[in-house]
């Protein structure tokens, strides 16, 4: 296709052109429009798309954009798997949630941000830096994290929490070793959690609730997992009666079994969930918040799907198959409304 339309995609385009004209001293622009002078969460695709224009048109920097988020999320999703060592791989999995109903609305931070989660994530499991360097290194990043997207960085937080919570259950830390691994990780956090308060200080707090009937249609048709055309009720309920399968499978193996360190991905699925329910669809000017936590809810369960080893050969080939024909459907089904363009 020549053109992969998003809703808000070409707003952001706009912004970023308009910003290096200010930057770069145009008087047309700078007679209309300033630099906003307040910190917001918001600057990751305002800065990838501003640097690109430097370089291409605004059709182009568009694809490179494109281009590099699917590409950039699935190898940051692969290589923070990768530290599992687990027998087989299931990281495909994730694929079908790049192409999701949140980055065909054209929300780019917040679909960026994800890159860096699993960035942190990585970083997080694996890092054998001193605790002091460890708290550095993880308060930029989490800084990072939060000036590309607030809510990102807040499920960061929730998924690290429980990280360092099941190691206490599983008596592979104790009770000592955790509480001093969650103060080291509030204090990397204490820059970007200032910044959230004031933040949060400047903004309405007009609540707005979605309808349970909503919310459990949205969670059982997976609206957060876009895909479009005419079998697309079919294909991506296959997809996700397979995934629900491999849920049931993990979880009787896991209490047949034990429990270990890639289970925090479990918990941190259920932890979502209650949230989804709970939390607020918009507050003030911020809105589509329930569509947002069902994504996570996505995003952890299939990490923690990602880690488990899946025996069965041909189970592992229904998996992959109803990978690729999700995906398959999410690149073609607005073909016919694109192609035109």
């Amino acid at each position: 296709m020549d053109y992969l339309i998003t809703l808000d995609g070409p707003n952001h385009l706009y912004n970023s052109a308009i910003y290096n004209r200010i930057l770069a001293g145009d008087e047309f622009s700078n007679s209309l429009f300033e630099l906003n002078n307040q910190i917001t969460p918001n600057y990751s695709s305002l800065l990838v798309l501003s640097f690109l224009l430097l370089f291409f048109n605004g059709i182009i920097a568009l694809k490179v954009f494109h281009a590099l988020y699917i590409i950039l999320f699935a190898i940051a999703f692969f290589k923070w798997n990768q530290t599992s060592k687990t027998k087989y791989n299931f990281a495909f999995l994730i694929i079908p949630l790049i192409f999701s109903h949140l980055f065909i609305n054209g929300f780019y931070n917040f679909a960026l941000s994800f890159i860096i989660l699993f960035w942190i994530l990585s970083f997080y499991e694996k890092t054998k830096y001193s605790a002091a360097l460890k708290t550095i290194t993880l308060g930029v990043l989490l800084l990072v994290l939060y000036l590309s997207h607030s809510i990102v960085f807040g499920f960061a937080g929730l998924a690290l929490i429980i990280y360092e919570i099941n190691l206490l259950s599983l008596k592979k830390n104790d009770l000592k070793t955790t509480f001093i691994n969650l103060i080291l990780l509030f204090t990397a956090a204490i820059p970007a959690i200032t910044l959230s308060l004031f933040f949060m200080a400047e903004r309405e707090s007009n609540l707005s609730f979605l309808d349970f009937s909503v919310l459990m249609e949205n969670l059982i048709f997976a609206k957060s997992i876009f895909i479009k055309g005419d079998w697309s009720t079919l294909i991506k309920s296959l997809f996700l009666i397979l995934l629900m399968l491999s849920v049931v499978i993990g979880v009787v193996k896991k209490i047949n079994t034990s429990f270990e360190k890639n289970d925090y991905l479990l918990w941190t699925t259920l932890i979502t969930l209650i949230f989804y329910f709970i939390l607020p669809d918009s507050v003030g000017f911020a809105m589509v918040f329930s569509v947002r936590i069902e994504y996570f809810l996505w995003i952890f369960l299939i990490a923690w799907l990602s880690r488990l080893d899946f025996q069965n050969l041909n189970f592992r080939l229904a998996l992959s198959l109803s990978m690729l024909i999700t995906v398959s459907y999410q690149m073609t089904g607005n073909a016919r409304f694109w192609g035109p363009l």
